[in-house]
């Protein structure tokens, strides 16, 4: 991630966590969040090289649909009571795509041991939609309703 989305991301995890009020969804281009050499992501248990095996899947998406865009949702952080050691952590990519379920299904087949626990389409015409954010590289929070297009679907995948 940019050193301006950690600015951001953070404080606003940490007011959600202070306040108890866990409406408004971040999320990180897949690519910011997946760099395998940045220890302040988490991914399913995977601050490194583990990064890579959901990279390829991406990848494989984008092969099929080069429009689609493709987030991780933030879920929370940790961080060691001095400090030192502070990283954000997720187990959701979301997916706007036009590719159809069996596509998709495919993907996952061919993504061997690392298949998510739920897949599946998310409601776009949700209220929630209004609370759901892309941290950009630049650190600014952009609605995701800009990505819900008509055409495009919203999938999310899920690790547990």
């Amino acid at each position: 991630m940019t050193k301006k989305q950690k600015e951001i991301i953070l404080p606003l995890l940490r007011k959600q966590d202070e306040e108890r009020n866990y409406l408004e969804r971040y999320l990180v281009e897949y690519k910011e969040f997946l760099n395998v050499a940045d220890m302040f992501t988490d991914f399913c248990c995977e601050r490194a090289e583990g990064k890579e095996q959901y990279s390829a899947m991406i990848e494989e998406i984008i092969k099929r649909d080069n429009a689609a865009k493709i987030f991780v949702e933030v879920y929370g952080f940790e961080e060691e009571a001095d400090g030192t050691d502070i990283f954000i952590y997720s187990e959701t990519l979301i997916i706007f795509t036009v590719l159809p379920d069996e596509q998709i299904q495919e993907v996952i087949d061919m993504s061997g041991d690392i298949f998510p626990s739920d897949f599946g389409e998310a409601n776009q015409d949700n209220s929630q939609m209004n609370e759901a954010f892309v941290v950009d590289a630049e650190g600014k929070l952009n609605s995701v309703i800009q990505y819900c297009e008509e055409k495009r679907r919203m999938l999310y995948f899920w690790w547990d």
